[in-house]
């Protein structure tokens, strides 16, 4: 077993905080984008469960294409963000088919 903790599109793409700005509570805010991973990270890392972050592939992909991988209007990951995650994926799921 693993956990893969994907992003939220604004972690790495700026121009998907647009879609925060719709609601007066977010605007309002100061996100942590990293607390969850800290947190969830942390727990998972001393309970001995693999797990990955993809928010460096999709930082990678974001820095080499300007593209978030995502639909603009919701976020919802499209066929770059899809491929993004299968890439990132590979080499994570083999070590894990390889675990005891």
């Amino acid at each position: 077993m693993g956990i893969v903790l994907a992003p939220y599109a604004a972690e790495y793409d700026p121009r998907m905080r647009a879609l925060d700005m719709h609601y007066e509570v977010l605007r309002s805010e100061t996100w942590d984008y990293d607390y969850p991973y800290r947190q969830l990270g942390g727990l998972l890392e001393r309970e001995g469960v693999p797990w990955m972050s993809l928010v460096p592939a999709f930082t990678a992909y974001y820095q080499s294409t300007h593209d978030s991988g995502c639909y603009p209007s919701d976020g919802h990951w499209n066929e770059a963000g899809h491929e993004v995650v299968a890439n990132a994926l590979t080499p994570f799921v083999a070590s894990l088919l390889k675990s005891p």
